[in-house]
């Protein structure tokens, strides 16, 4: 059985937290915090504060390492330092002993300030021979004494309190990237639409490629409005098309949320102008016709703008083609049928107008 020191200020174990905070230089740094009962300042000499990591080998090896941080109190003041810990009496590892020569100094920001109720050790992930993807498979936490002060953890070492009381390393952690850890910044939404002008039905290309996230971040989603009163479409891909039923002037726009659910403060947008194509042309032109008549005259309303295109078939034009006016000239019998469409300033074509004249006898 473990005999366990009188308890002390500080020695009560409540908890334990990892985090990784940005790095504004750009270094993956991960932060220790050991939260504790009220403490004092200074600690006895000898005295030390810990978390242990168990850390997977590279596959396909299915072993382990162990890496450790501790706040350490040789003298008057504490240090902050990471360490390769060492086999305690059973062969095992808990955390407490250090092996010679693997310490290295931990970052100034590491802390202990009143009233003494956290431990803040920060380190370099690259100290523990950590990269962004590697994981931490367990932890334990502990407040252990050496008989050691000059090297904590090499002499006979015992323990106040351990988390888990087990000394069995529980928990997990997947080391991030820096730019993961960045503060969150909205994404910022580009929208490009083409065609943006064109004649009713128009089917418009909408390309939100040109988003992105000024802390890098990928665009997960987009959101496509077309402003002619149809759902908004939410979808992944950045590109999309929607058709254009009738004329008009339309404000599409798109918003664009990244992979850590911010979404764009500005909503991009792109105008599309529809033209609507002209109602078909009504033909003014005499009802009868004698066989080989000429001279006879077709019109429909004229607008600015605009050119006709007319045919006939029994007949034949003889002026005016492209304008709202023809001449034409009867066939020998039967029927003339004339046929016109309108094509607008905005090049819109309208459905053909028709009219048939009889030709009569002579």
């Amino acid at each position: 059985m473990r005999s366990e020191p009188a308890a002390r200020a500080t020695s009560d174990l409540h908890s334990f937290q990892l985090a990784q905070p940005y790095a504004t230089d750009g270094v993956v740094r991960l932060a220790f915090t050991i939260n504790t009962d009220a403490g004092e300042s200074p600690q006895p000499a000898g005295s030390a504060w810990y978390v242990a990591m168990k850390i997977p080998d590279p596959a396909p090896a299915t072993t382990f390492h162990y890496r450790a941080v501790h706040m350490a109190w040789p003298g008057l003041t504490p240090i902050f330092e990471s360490y390769t810990p060492g086999a305690n009496s059973s062969g095992g590892i808990d955390g407490r002993f250090v092996t010679p020569g693997t310490t290295r100094v931990a970052e100034t920001s590491s802390s202990y300030a009143s009233p003494f109720n956290k431990v803040v050790i920060v380190v370099k992930a690259s100290d523990l021979g950590l990269s962004p993807g590697d994981s931490i498979s367990g932890f334990v936490s502990g407040v252990s004494q050496s008989s050691d002060p000059a090297h904590i953890g090499a002499g006979a070492t015992a323990l106040y309190d351990q988390m888990p009381d087990s000394l069995a390393f529980t928990g997990a952690y997947t080391v991030r990237s820096n730019q993961s850890c960045s503060p969150e910044g909205p994404p910022v939404a580009v929208l490009q639409a083409v065609p943006n002008t064109g004649c009713a039905p128009v089917s418009v290309s909408f390309d939100g490629s040109q988003s992105y996230d000024p802390d890098g971040d990928a665009i997960a989603s987009y959101t496509f409005s077309f402003g002619d009163g149809t759902a908004a479409v939410t979808q992944s891909s950045p590109t999309t098309t929607h058709t254009y039923a009738s004329g008009g002037s339309y404000s599409a726009t798109l918003q664009v949320k990244c992979s850590r659910d911010a979404v764009s403060s500005k909503t991009a947008q792109a105008m599309v102008s529809v033209a609507s194509p002209p109602p078909a042309p009504v033909i003014s032109a005499p009802a009868s016709a004698r066989p080989n008549q000429t001279g006879l005259t077709a019109s429909v309303a004229s607008h600015g703008g605009s050119r006709y295109n007319w045919s006939v078939s029994n007949g034949t034009i003889t002026a005016g083609q492209g304008t709202s006016r023809i001449t034409f000239t009867a066939g020998a019998k039967g029927s003339v049928t004339l046929s016109v469409t309108e094509i607008s300033a905005a090049g819109c074509v309208s459905p053909a107008g028709t009219s048939t004249v009889t030709i009569g006898k002579k």
